[in-house]
């Protein structure tokens, strides 16, 4: 949270923090080092979705690292290591966790999964690139074999694919963001 700092992650290269007074740069080993992307919230910890460590929680006034893997047979943990996007909702103790395997309802407050959505587990979502919402609380996930509306209210979800009129099926790391008018774009 401290404005003298700017954090920064690269692909390989673990976490980065950049002191803006004395221009010095600070590593900072992941579980995995390889990630896309990052996301720090409001109490200022920072939420690392890795490839192949799984989650990866950062808090930078202790510069303490906490790690969630998958476990087999227990629900409650994610549902793969290999993670490429966390959103937050608008809740403030919900992230939404994407990777190889579906999206992950996770609660921050008690550091488990409550919630699955799986191929396995009936849900037609898999390899997540990235998450947004919109303005009426649903989830736009674009993935590698199409682009999906998902309502984590009711759960229900809709595909839409080059069928639909889609250009393609295959959506970019990261490649959605909510603009100020409240539209969602994906590349």
């Amino acid at each position: 949270k401290s404005p003298n700092y700017l954090w920064l992650g690269a692909y390989d290269a673990g976490l980065v923090r950049f002191n803006k007074i004395d221009e010095t740069f600070v590593r900072y080993n992941l579980t995995a080092n390889q990630m896309w992307m990052f996301y720090q919230d409001h109490d200022g910890i920072i939420w690392i979705p890795t490839l192949g460590g799984g989650l990866d929680r950062f808090d930078p006034e202790n510069e303490k690292l906490t790690n969630y893997k998958h476990s087999k047979g227990d629900l409650n943990s994610i549902s793969s290591n290999s993670l490429n996007y966390v959103y937050a909702d608008k809740s403030s103790n919900i992230l939404w966790i994407g990777g190889t395997a579906g999206i992950d309802k996770f609660e921050k407050s008690s550091g488990r999964v409550v919630k699955r959505y799986t191929r396995a587990g009936g849900f037609d979502i898999e390899g997540v690139m990235t998450i947004v919402g919109d303005d009426e609380n649903n989830l736009w996930i674009g993935t590698d074999s199409g682009l999906i509306k998902f309502n984590p209210r009711t759960e229900s979800l809709k595909i839409y694919t080059e069928k639909d009129g889609l250009p393609g099926n295959r959506f970019n790391f990261m490649g959605a963001v909510k603009s100020r008018d409240e539209r969602v774009w994906f590349g």
